[in-house]
């Protein structure tokens, strides 16, 4: 009997256009959830090691013109000096 009911309600369900239109895109975009949800955790990763790198790359920089700035002040050394 549950089942008959059940045939009849869904048959009368999908006779309706706009209720077969919403379940149909009710259902892709539950199937493309999980897609989209891992293309966000890469681009998050991506994200943050390109920060990493770029931090690294400015840190590498900055000790690169203080070591040359150190270079540039002092004299060359002159063994005959006193």
């Amino acid at each position: 009997m549950t089942s008959l009911w059940l045939q009849s309600l869904l048959e009368w369900a999908f006779r309706q256009t706009y209720l077969t239109i919403q379940f149909f895109m009710l259902a892709g975009f539950l199937a493309a959830l999980p897609r989209v949800l891992r293309h966000q955790r890469k681009q998050r990763q991506r994200a943050r090691i390109h920060a990493h790198r770029l931090h690294a790359l400015q840190q590498s920089r900055t000790a690169a013109r203080v070591i040359h700035a150190d270079s540039a002040t002092q004299e060359p050394f002159n063994p005959y000096s006193n």
